[in-house]
Order: structure tokens, then sequence, then C-alpha cells
């Protein structure tokens, strides 16, 4: 964030949160780039956290499993791929992008939120215990 835009910022209800895709756990070909960026978007938002929590504003990161668009789109190529992602998760489904992203995405920006930054949640069916 930029010190000039601080002033403007200070004392508005700003909650800022980032979306991570799931960790990897293993080396996969084709992907290398998803898991080297992972640790340093963390690593960022973690800092930012920090650096602007004085200012009332929360930085949080969101870690979602979701049957978006492009997901559904692989696994309508792929059914066995749906079959594999589906069994990866202990809740035996795919998050809903409204119901169960959007609506702990709204919880992260509103008020019951309040004293939370700098977390990392994991919005994803239980998949990342498994890893």
């Amino acid at each position: 964030m930029s010190p000039s835009t601080m002033p403007r910022m200070s004392g508005m209800p700003l909650r800022n949160w980032s979306v991570r895709s799931t960790p990897m756990p293993n080396p996969t070909p084709g992907v290398g780039g998803c898991p080297a960026v992972q640790a340093p978007v963390t690593s960022l938002n973690r800092t930012a956290a920090l650096e602007l929590a004085g200012d009332g504003i929360r930085v949080n990161t969101i870690v979602p499993f979701a049957l978006t668009p492009s997901v559904a789109a692989a696994f309508d190529a792929d059914p066995a791929l749906r079959e594999a992602a589906v069994a990866d998760v202990p809740m035996g489904r795919i998050g809903e992008p409204h119901n169960d992203i959007g609506r702990a995405v709204t919880f992260l920006c509103g008020p019951d939120a309040g004293y939370i930054t700098g977390t990392v949640l994991s919005i994803d069916g239980g998949e990342t215990q498994l890893r």
C-alpha cells in the first residue's frame, strides 16, 4: 500500500483480503509457478496486516476450493478429475462460491471479525488438512 494513500484511509473501516490457491503438497508438472507464489503472497499479507493494524485496516487471506466456472469446465472435460477432487475433500463435496466462500468472506469483512487480521482462512472442506 502506498504511504500516500494512508492519510485518506486512516480511520476508515477498511477490510483487505486476498485469495490464494490451495497448497500443493508435492511437485506437480506444469504448475510449478503456483506453489512458488503462495508463500510470498501469504508473507506479504501477514506483513501488511502488522503494518496496517494500527490504522484499523485488516488484512486476511482466503484459500478457497469452490466450484467456479473454470473448475466446473475442468470437471466437465475430465469427470475422473471431479471424482478425484471430491475424494480429497473430507466433507465429500466441492464448495459453492456463494454459500460457502461468499459467506466466509462476508464474515471477514463484517464487524464480527473486527479483531481478525493476518489470518489465512482455508475454505476448502478440510482439503488442506490432508496436505
